[in-house]
């Protein structure tokens, strides 16, 4: 048996995703004849509750697209410094949008502390660059998995509404989050101006992302996406599987929350390995090593059919998704009794 724990990136399409592929009703997006596509868009701007979406190839393009949008070129955006944007996008928010990021540290939570948000906003001075956007992660990928809480969210949106600045949420996980908090994905997307939700990941769609925002927004997004060469033709075949992703896949995520649970609470249970339980809340968490190399016990569950990675000298991170089954997790309790145990 193999046990992808890798990330959930690595999820395939259901049988139901490639029948959608194949019958999807095509046309050209670019000009707006993608009959697929505009289901796709019309659906999460629902589900959101936001005026407009659009369909873009990955999360990272959705997120450059936002920060062009709301942003003049040598704006400061504030950030998180662990965020996904800060960290992984290749420093684009600089090389491409011309934009100077302002980085404050994430707590475990995944949360920025509001008073050093508010203390890291510029002052009126021709001397500075103008605070423009407050960017946030739900969940937060390098912080646990963690998902914001709606309360926190509530008091940044008011802080930035009163500053006049907008609020970006990079949401590439964000059903991870609402099936730990029990909310409806409106009630998230209210207190942000723009977000970004990604098919590809725990909702097992081959490719895409979807950013939503109001409908003067999107029309800036659609030329931004134009010449960042993400304009796409026949892209219901993109489009066909995300809307399974969002109508069917979306509602069992709740289990691959549970499940990271139940793996990270029989690992904590082994002796030389140690998970700090508080912070599994959704489907990342990681495994402290302690004695052991944490490269070595990769290898070693490698070689039983167990996949991950390791993220530091004694830290694996452990990402569960829809095609973890129960049968996996007996898999994993397996292994680490039989080799470990």
């Amino acid at each position: 048996m193999i046990t992808d724990l890798r990330s959930d990136t690595f999820t395939l399409p259901t049988d139901e995703m490639k029948k959608a592929i194949v019958n999807a009703k095509l046309g050209d997006d670019v000009f707006r004849e993608d009959k697929s596509v505009i289901e796709l868009e019309n659906l999460i701007s629902e589900m959101t509750g936001k005026e407009s979406a659009l369909l873009v190839s990955s999360g990272t393009m959705g997120n450059l697209i936002a920060l062009m949008v709301h942003c003049n070129r040598g704006s400061e955006v504030v950030l998180g410094d662990q965020s996904h944007i800060y960290y992984y996008e290749q420093g684009g928010i600089s090389s491409i949008a011309s934009l100077i990021p302002k980085p404050l540290k994430n707590y475990e939570d995944g949360t920025i502390d509001i008073d050093d948000i508010e203390n890291s906003l510029r002052d009126e001075n021709i001397h500075f660059p103008e605070t423009k956007l407050i960017c946030l992660e739900s969940t937060h990928n390098r912080c646990n998995g963690s998902p914001l809480e709606l309360s926190y969210m509530e008091r940044v949106y008011k802080l930035a509404k009163s500053k006049g600045l907008n609020i970006h949420l990079d949401g590439a996980r964000i059903f991870n989050a609402i099936s730990y908090l029990n909310v409806d994905l409106n009630q998230v997307f209210k207190f942000v101006d723009s977000g970004m939700i990604c098919l590809s990941k725990g909702l097992g769609s081959p490719i895409g992302s979807l950013l939503v925002g109001s409908k003067e927004f999107i029309t800036k997004a659609r030329r931004v996406r134009k010449v960042l060469g993400g304009g796409m033709r026949q892209a219901g075949v993109i489009a066909a599987p995300g809307i399974v992703s969002l109508k069917k896949i979306s509602k069992i995520i709740v289990d691959d929350n549970r499940r990271a649970l139940e793996i990270a609470k029989f690992v904590d249970s082994i002796n030389g390995f140690s998970v700090d339980l508080d912070l599994v809340k959704t489907n990342i968490f990681y495994i402290d090593t302690e004695e052991r190399l944490a490269e070595d016990v990769v290898k070693t569950l490698s070689e039983n059919g167990i996949f991950s990675f390791s993220v530091g000298k004694h830290k694996i991170r452990f990402v569960t998704h829809y095609m973890i089954k129960d049968d996996n997790i007996d898999h994993i309790k397996n292994v680490f009794f039989t080799v470990f145990g």
